[in-house]
């Protein structure tokens, strides 16, 4: 394969491949985020007997509460060799977190050009999700594009991938219906709850936290007659949701009093360690022996210690129980699934046209330069002529050829330019670009 070739590497785990105490472990806060994303970027990323590994040209990482992708680019890699270095990905990986790699290889998948590109517009489409057709998905591809930009880890094919996937689920959400009547997250965990405690009615209700996840399950909590507590970390943010939904607001130090009247207890903060302990549990409960409590904990990292269930009357429930929510409108939903994957198909062609042109770009570059280094040399033979013959009409008559020569070189270059696009799109690039070099030397 020629040097110019550029391969996409998907390396990442899911709702599907790994448990909610795996996932946990690999959901890193912003600021980690960052590092993470610069450390991926000086992987060295070859095959042996080349001349010194190189990193890796762009990365994107995308990370959410069922999801950890990286999306690599690289060039000038056999394909086979470039698949190959997903191991390189994950041993990194398994060194970062203290785990060995065999444990990561049973719940890692990993994913190549076609294949990595058709996963990400699965992915932002919906098809891919814990919930069929939900929208939070675009948002969090949006979100971790930026976050590579900004790391100045993203270039120009993971900057098109990335636009073409939001594109493809605005089209999914917008020409299909597989978003109606769809359910987040933390509307599901609503309906959970609801089914866990027989009703929420007239239930003493805390919600820890004050991001989206909380502010999604405060507005599906809206639907019943609770006293609805808001607990977070900055007052003047619960504040502001709990003025939104009608609730009242208090600080998280709080939380201990607030547990001896609760009934139910959403967490959704973004914090990265246990905010509700077992042992304050246990010492709750030993103050109301007689009234169960429901700890629903919507966060990745979890926030509710796992030995609370441990508790006498204590039930908790964490993202991954989500899957036992009946899902009334799913049926529904899945008659949309062979529209979205037309939208996909569709999406898919476009990138890979733009993928396979892309290809033969330094080709077409050179192929220009080439012929303007030799247009250029006989122009200047020419106007040398002219100004040791006519040096007083000599400045007129050079601009007049330099327009000549200008207008030549495009029109004599237009048809070939245009046929080897095309020859790029059926994926002959390296074969014409090898064609290219024997005939121009």
């Amino acid at each position: 394969m020629a040097k110019e070739n550029t391969f996409i590497l998907l390396v990442g785990l899911n709702h599907q491949t790994a448990p909610i105490a795996l996932r946990e472990r690999f959901s890193p806060a912003d600021a980690e985020l960052q590092l993470l994303l610069t450390q991926l970027h000086t992987i060295r990323c070859s095959a042996p007997g080349e001349d010194g590994p190189r990193p890796f040209d762009e990365i994107v990482v995308l990370s959410t509460c069922n999801r950890f992708e990286i999306y690599a680019v690289s060039s000038g890699l056999a394909e086979a060799q470039f698949a190959d270095n997903w191991l390189r990905v994950l041993e990194f990986l398994a060194q970062a977190h203290d785990l060995p790699t065999d444990e990561l290889v049973t719940h890692f998948y990993h994913k190549s050009n076609v294949d990595a590109v058709t996963h990400l517009l699965n992915v932002t489409a919906g098809l891919d999700s814990m919930i069929l057709g939900e929208q939070q998905i675009l948002g969090q591809v949006s979100r971790a594009y930026e976050q590579a930009k900004a790391a100045g880890v993203t270039g120009p094919v993971l900057s098109r991938l990335c636009m073409q996937a939001i594109r493809t689920g605005k089209r999914a959400h917008t020409e299909t219906a597989i978003s109606r009547h769809t359910t987040s997250i933390s509307h599901a965990a609503v309906q959970l709850a609801h089914q866990t405690a027989g009703s929420l009615e007239q239930k003493q209700v805390l919600i820890v936290g004050s991001g989206e996840m909380a502010r999604l399950a405060a507005q599906s909590l809206q639907r019943y007659n609770t006293q609805l507590t808001i607990v977070n970390r900055t007052p003047a943010r619960g504040q502001q949701l709990a003025n939104a939904v009608g609730a009242t607001a208090a600080p998280l130090a709080n939380l201990p009093t607030l547990l001896r009247a609760a009934d139910v207890v959403f967490t959704a903060t973004s914090a990265p360690g246990i905010i509700v302990g077992a042992a304050d549990v246990a010492n709750v409960m030993a103050q109301r022996p007689q009234r169960p409590l429901l700890l629903v904990d919507i966060a990745v990292p979890r926030n509710v210690d796992s030995d609370v269930a441990r508790v006498a009357g204590v039930t908790r429930l964490d993202v991954d129980d989500l899957r036992a929510v009946v899902d009334e409108s799913y049926a529904q939903r899945q008659a949309e699934v062979p529209k979205v994957q037309t939208i996909v198909a569709q999406e898919l062609e476009h990138l890979l046209h733009w993928l396979r042109e892309r290809e033969i770009i330094p080709a077409l570059v050179a192929l220009r330069e080439h012929t303007r280094l030799i247009a250029d040399e006989e122009l200047a033979r020419a106007k040398q002529r002219i100004a040791n013959l006519h040096p007083e009409v000599a400045p007129e008559i050079e601009e007049t050829m330099d327009k000549l020569v200008h207008r030549l070189v495009n029109k004599l270059l237009h048809e070939p330019t245009i046929r080897l696009k095309e020859q790029a799109v059926k994926g002959e690039a390296v074969r014409y670009t090898q064609l290219l070099n024997e005939v121009f030397g």
